[in-house]
Formats: C-alpha cells, sequence, structure tokens
C-alpha cells in the first residue's frame, strides 16, 4: 500500500511540476502602451437645409405638441457655415443684404385630422434680423419671410405653442416648408 501511494504521490508532483513549468513558461511581460481614441458625441434637435455656396440653415427637425397647452417647443433656426468646424463669421458668399428664410405652412397654421378637427397652433419668432414675429392662422395666409440672417444676425429665437383644442382623438398633423434662395453675394 505504502509503494502504491508513493507512486500516486509521484505522479501528482509530478504534473504539478509540470504544470508550473509550463505557466512560467508562458508569462508575457505586460509592457503593452495603452492605446486611445476620442469620439465625439452629440444631438442636435435640428435639422441642416445646406445650399451649393458655403452657407445653409438649421431649421426644427420637428415640432411634436402634447396634451399640455402650456408647454412650448423650441422652432428657432439659424444661419450656419457649411464648412466642417467653419463659423458664421468666415461666410463669404452671402447675399449683399443677408440671406432671406421663408416659412409657409401647408394648412395655414393648423393641425389637421384629415380635412376635420383643426387645432391652432403659433409660431413666435425674436431676434435682431426677424422681420415677421408671429406666424398663426389669424396673421399669416401664405409663405412669409421670418427675416433677413447676416453674420450680425444670424439667428432668430423660435417658440410654437399649440393654442387650439383636439375635439377628436388621433393624429393632427401640419408641414412646414422653410425656404431660401442659395445665392451668393457680389
Amino acid at each position: 500500500m505504502d509503494v502504491k501511494m508513493n507512486r500516486n504521490m509521484g505522479r501528482v508532483l509530478l504534473a504539478t511540476a509540470c504544470a508550473a513549468a509550463l505557466t512560467v513558461g508562458t508569462a508575457v511581460p505586460a509592457f503593452a502602451v495603452n492605446q486611445s481614441g476620442t469620439t465625439s458625441v452629440t444631438y442636435s434637435s435640428s435639422q441642416q437645409v445646406p445650399g451649393t455656396n458655403g452657407w445653409g440653415f438649421e431649421i426644427p427637425t420637428s415640432i411634436p405638441f402634447g396634451a399640455d397647452k402650456s408647454v412650448t417647443v423650441d422652432a428657432s433656426v439659424t444661419l450656419y457655415n457649411t464648412t466642417p468646424g467653419g463659423s458664421v463669421d468666415q461666410i463669404t458668399t452671402l447675399p449683399a443684404g443677408g440671406a432671406k428664410l421663408w416659412l409657409e405652412s401647408a394648412n395655414v397654421f393648423m393641425l389637421q385630422k384629415g380635412s376635420a378637427d383643426p387645432v391652432g397652433y403659433e409660431i413666435a419668432y425674436t431676434g435682431g434680423g426677424v422681420t415677421t414675429s408671429k406666424f398663426d392662422n389669424a396673421t399669416t395666409k401664405t409663405k412669409a419671410a421670418i427675416g433677413t440672417f447676416d453674420k450680425t444676425n444670424p439667428s432668430a429665437a423660435g417658440v410654437a405653442k399649440r393654442t387650439g383644442d383636439a375635439k377628436e382623438g388621433g393624429a393632427h398633423t401640419d408641414t412646414l416648408t422653410f425656404s431660401y434662395e442659395d445665392t451668393t453675394g457680389a
């Protein structure tokens, strides 16, 4: 029995010694250099409508109204430089007198569910270049200029507010069209 136990013990010791030798022999030195990179993460609640002359406008992506009429939605517009990293001050091709931005509503500033149940809303703009400060069903029947934008007055703060209430459930919609002439200065 002692011979058998010694033989088994010898085998266990031999296996342990081999495992230890393999572990030491395959050790990898930890000289690795830490490599890293950065990623810019941004969110914009606007969409860019670029022109072909180095500038364009940022306009609202959507104007979602909720159940509470007192909650307003950002509807701001901004002149921007289409050159990545460029600023408005670096735009050299603006029309003489600035770029005029127009706004038109498909339903004359009424949210519609088909042709029934109209719900009113308004958009108010403020800023140095603004020429029409309020767009709604009572004052704006056709396409009208929000204003003229340049390096001095590149943006207009816009606030949209639902003014009416729906009588029926379901989606009530309108489509806004922001437009400008993509021209250059002389």
